[in-house]
């Protein structure tokens, strides 16, 4: 990004300017600002370790996962789904799979419904029996608010958006150790490039990569192990930026 004089002068009036990384800090010392500049991080991580710490329950979906590997579909998208529907019609045998659609619209829902037999797939937020939980393979997530908690019962992930603007928030499922998966537009998201680059997290452009990639890892629990561990050190990695900036800014009121 190009600053003029303008904005140089501007930024120059802050006694402390907090940035989340070195680049960014370089970027400004490029431009004569860099003795107020401090590097304490991304607070995001913090949020997402916390909330770990402490994940909230939800009943049902604990009941829909009991004894299997689930894997998690959230945040998507139609241009995800599509991609995603073959995958999930072809579930390895001691596999669910819930999808979180980012926006909830009644006409998708149904649509999702009437994919499958009734005996497969369970509403979310539909009166159900703990037989229907059980024997049911999908879930689909008809409420918001819930997949952060819902990631708590997963052993595998993919994140939507990639397939539009790009990818949704990947620091919440990589603070619960797992294994990440989303669409090609992440570039923009230092996180995803961060995980990419660790071997946490894969890309899948084509239906090919979904079905070879997904399909691939639910077979190998050695894999999705290797790449969760690998997430949650990568958040443990980062956590700090809060209390960082608090230390600052109590030492500028002193």
């Amino acid at each position: 990004k190009s600053y003029g004089t303008g904005y140089r002068s501007w930024l120059q009036l802050f006694n402390t300017l907090m940035v989340q990384d070195v680049q960014s800090s370089e970027l400004l010392a490029r431009f004569g600002i860099a003795q107020q500049v401090a590097v304490v991080g991304d607070s995001r991580f913090d949020r997402v370790y916390e909330a770990a710490q402490q994940p909230r329950s939800v009943e049902k979906v604990e009941l829909f996962a009991a004894n299997v590997s689930v894997f998690v579909a959230g945040s998507t998208w139609p241009a995800d789904e599509e991609r995603l529907l073959p995958i999930f019609r072809e579930l390895p045998k001691g596999w669910k799979a819930i999808l979180v659609p980012h926006e909830i619209h009644e006409q998708n829902i149904v649509h999702w419904l009437h994919l499958f037999s009734a005996e497969e797939i369970v509403r979310y937020t539909a009166e159900t029996t703990l037989e229907h939980l059980q024997k049911a393979r999908i879930m689909i997530v008809d409420s918001v608010g819930l997949l952060l908690a819902i990631y708590r019962y997963a052993s595998l992930v993919y994140v939507g958006g990639g397939f539009g603007v790009g990818i949704h928030n990947t620091l919440e499922p990589a603070t619960f150790s797992l294994p990440i998966t989303f669409g090609p537009h992440f570039t923009a998201f230092r996180e995803a490039l961060d995980l990419i680059d660790r071997g946490a997290a894969l890309t899948l452009a084509t239906q090919e990569d979904f079905r070879e990639e997904l399909l691939q890892l639910m077979h190998d629990a050695a894999q999705r192990a290797k790449m969760g561990s690998i997430a949650r050190d990568y958040v443990l990695a980062n956590i700090g930026a809060s209390q960082r900036i608090i230390k600052l800014l109590e030492r500028s009121i002193e």
